[in-house]
């Protein structure tokens, strides 16, 4: 009988020793890793969710989409949660070797990008030879409708942000707010939720609205790159801007050297006789000639003025101012020069050469003039017939919008095409204007730019070549070609700039590689426009 109360007692004291441990053990919980064991439980239930809006979509000047949202499959895979990481290693090894080392830097990573870019050999690998441990996910894609667009629109990353074109400079108003959710769920379920709330809604991007005419632009494309093909050259492109509102129509490349950034707003060149044009206005503006005045022009294609040599590209003998700008003499316009002397620089500042155009697009370049402090002997001959000068062929479409508005410059645009219109001052008096105007329309006898004729418009314009750079020099092997050009009929007006560089062949000029760009070009644009006209009549009448 003792022995039975004797058991019964040490049976008694170790529950009741093991109840203090148990109780001290939870009040040790309870109390000291309270923090703990809650943080640990809200983990297990509480899920935070960031929720990014769709990229909000960009448009044409008529409200048609000029990008898609799409969803794209990205292969991943969860280390730390897989079910096997020996084979899930094993797996990546042999069919996604160039991504082994990224799993064996992070073997306890929650989530890992096997590929972001799926190819099909990739998809079909999975389909052959599935795993559990490797998954799909759908993310935002996102792509210009057409490649004419291309380098205006711009292009996002993997993580769909804007990183070039119009996608980077208004990444921001495009990308929106991401929201913060709050989830809380039964932590031995996903799907069972019995909590959610948001910290911050999601802000959605706000559509950008441009001046660009897409089928324009499209067809516009074409043509320039026909014209790149036909002449084996490494870049051609055109603008179309309206000089009275400044609305850029399109901004056409087409480039087969490499894929660099839009080259009329973020390239910058010495772009040769083109600047005769503006040359010439500030002569006339400053009264040191008239267009009738005889110029010696010494007959000869090479010659020195002030020890300088000059050459030009055809002998003239004595010749009107007027003509020496048509028949692009430079050893006129050099004389010409001279007379204006320091005060060039500020006529073609006024211009706008030097300064940005005020686009809002990311990468526009100044361009350069040598001020007069730094000149040399050569520099106002140099000056006279576009070297020391360089400038973005926008620059330039920005500088001949002087001839369609009576001596005022416009800002080019390419957004919001319904706000007013940016004019500056008027920096040259009218009837400059119209003696510069009545000179370089190009229906005159000996143009240079005669080709880009067109019946029943008038054509105002200049041509321009000039040696690129290599190492520093002038590479005579490499040219870049230029015309300019104001196209008129009543109130319509358009001002045009094409540009081809470095085309293959003998006996390359502006008047056979540039012109020829530009009245094709000019050709599509009035055909569009006067299509669009004609429907809007007609729309009109219907109405």
């Amino acid at each position: 009988m003792t022995h039975v109360r004797t058991n019964a007692r040490f049976v008694i004291g170790i529950i009741l020793l093991w109840s203090i441990i148990i109780i001290a053990r939870l009040g040790y919980i309870q109390i000291y890793q309270h923090t703990i064991y809650a943080d640990l439980a809200r983990e297990q239930s509480h899920m935070t969710l960031h929720a990014q809006p769709p990229r909000a979509c960009i448009y044409d000047h008529c409200g048609q989409q000029l990008v898609h949202n799409r969803k794209r499959k990205a292969l991943c895979a969860s280390p730390a949660e897989c079910s096997d990481f020996t084979t899930l290693r094993n797996y990546i090894a042999t069919y996604f070797p160039d991504r082994l080392q990224a799993l064996d830097a992070a073997p306890d990573a929650h989530f890992l990008y096997i590929r972001r870019h799926p190819s099909q050999d990739d998809i079909d690998t999975i389909t052959d030879h599935p795993i559990a441990d490797i998954y799909y996910i759908h993310e935002d894609e996102r792509s210009p409708i057409d490649n004419a667009i291309t380098p205006i629109i711009g292009q996002t990353d993997s993580d769909n942000t804007g990183i070039s074109g119009l996608e980077y400079y208004y990444n921001q108003q495009l990308q929106g707010t991401a929201g913060i959710h709050h989830l809380y769920r039964d932590a031995r379920s996903n799907t069972l939720h019995f909590k959610k709330y948001v910290e911050k809604p999601v802000v959605p991007g706000t559509p950008l609205y441009t001046t660009i005419d897409s089928p324009l632009s499209f067809l516009i494309h074409q043509t320039v790159e026909h014209h790149v093909d036909k002449l084996h050259a490494k870049l051609g492109t055109a603008i179309v801007m309206d000089p009275k509102t400044g609305n850029i129509q399109t901004l056409a490349q087409v480039n087969k050297d490499t894929s660099e950034s839009l080259m009329p707003i973020t390239q910058t060149y010495e772009l040769g006789s083109v600047i005769k044009a503006f040359l010439m206005t500030a002569a006339l503006e400053e009264g040191v000639t008239h267009p009738d005045e005889l110029i010696w022009c010494e007959n000869t294609r090479s010659t020195t003025i002030k020890g300088m040599p000059i050459t030009t590209w055809h002998a003239d003998g004595t010749l009107p101012f007027a003509d020496v700008i048509r028949f692009s003499n430079n050893i006129g316009t050099a004389k010409i020069a001279q007379r204006i002397g320091k005060k060039l620089y500020h006529h073609y500042r006024a211009c706008g050469f030097g300064d940005k155009t005020g686009i809002t697009f990311p990468g526009e370049q100044a361009g350069h003039i040598t001020p007069p402090h730094k000149w040399s002997l050569a520099s106002p001959l140099s000056l006279s017939f576009g070297y020391e000068i360089s400038a973005s062929l926008l620059q330039l479409a920005r500088a001949f919008s002087i001839f369609a508005n009576d001596g005022h410059l416009v800002t080019p645009r390419i957004i919001n095409p319904e706000d007013p219109p940016v004019w500056s001052d008027q920096r040259f008096r009218h009837d400059t204007i119209e003696q510069a105007r009545n000179i370089i329309r190009i229906d005159h006898t000996g143009s240079t730019a005669r080709r880009g004729q067109i019946p029943g418009y008038t054509i105002f314009g200049k041509t321009g070549s000039a040696y690129l750079i290599t190492n520093g020099t002038y590479d005579h092997s490499r040219s870049i070609y230029t015309f300019v050009g104001l196209v008129e009929h009543g109130d319509y007006q358009r001002v045009i700039v094409t540009c081809v560089k470095e085309p293959q062949g003998k006996n390359m000029y502006a008047a056979t590689v540039a012109v020829p760009l530009f009245k094709s070009v000019a050709q599509t644009v009035l055909l569009h426009d006067h299509q669009i006209q004609g429907d809007n009549h007609e729309t009109s009448r219907s109405s």
